[in-house]
């Protein structure tokens, strides 16, 4: 029921799919006690292409993965995207929206397809190009998988680490390695007082006779 996922705009674009005459059936993976899914459901006569699967398992969740044809996430707003990245990984295409980090995770037109947030219509008419065609969803199959053991899976996450240490360690080095040789380059410089110079009109000091008189 969280509003930022963008349920509302995929049962949306569902509804103008099926007035489109395109052949679907929507598995959707949500709590089983959620409310503003099944009412719209309902309210947009879907009952019988929507499934609420509830909460899966990994093993299951793997499994619906495999099974898709494309794989869709319309959030409004995502810090990461991680059901886009674990369906590239699994060969489902994605079509998702630009919103948050999907731009970083999925190549649009190479591994899935960006719309717009809170586009029904955009969404229809990506999961329309996909459905209708299977040459196009196996080669972004293929390349999400590419994508995401190149770039998100632990051996690449690992390397991507330990780089950026390598490099904020190169630039503290440096860092330490030009302030020293600052240090070493700088001398300072103690000038000598001078006496002010002697005036011949000017008066011979002489000591003066008076005792000092006893401190208290």
């Amino acid at each position: 029921d969280d509003r930022n996922k963008g349920a509302r705009y995929l049962l949306e674009a569902a509804g103008m799919l099926r007035d489109r005459g395109v052949d679907f059936h929507l598995a959707f993976v949500d709590r089983r006690n959620a409310e503003l899914a099944p009412r719209m459901v309902q309210e947009l006569g879907l009952g019988d292409r929507v499934t609420f699967t509830g909460r899966l398992s990994i093993d299951e969740l793997v499994r619906a993965y495999n099974e898709a044809q494309v794989m869709v996430s319309p959030s409004l707003y995502e810090g990461f995207g991680l059901p886009a990245a674990e369906a590239q990984g699994c060969g489902t295409p994605v079509v998702a929206t630009t919103a948050g980090a999907f731009p970083e995770v999925i190549a649009d037109d190479e591994t899935g397809i960006l719309v717009p947030p809170a586009d029904a219509g955009a969404l229809a008419d990506a999961i329309q190009r996909l459905l209708s065609d299977p040459a196009r969803r196996t080669a972004m199959g293929a390349a999400g998988a590419r994508r995401i053991e190149d770039h998100f899976s632990w051996r690449a996450c690992a390397a991507h680490t330990a780089a950026l240490y390598e490099e904020v360690l190169a630039a503290r080095q440096l860092d330490r390695a030009g302030a020293h040789a600052l240090r070493r380059s700088w001398h300072p410089r103690v000038w000598p007082l001078r006496e002010p110079p002697h005036r011949p009109d000017a008066p011979t000091p002489r000591a003066s006779g008076r005792r000092p008189s006893p401190g208290v």
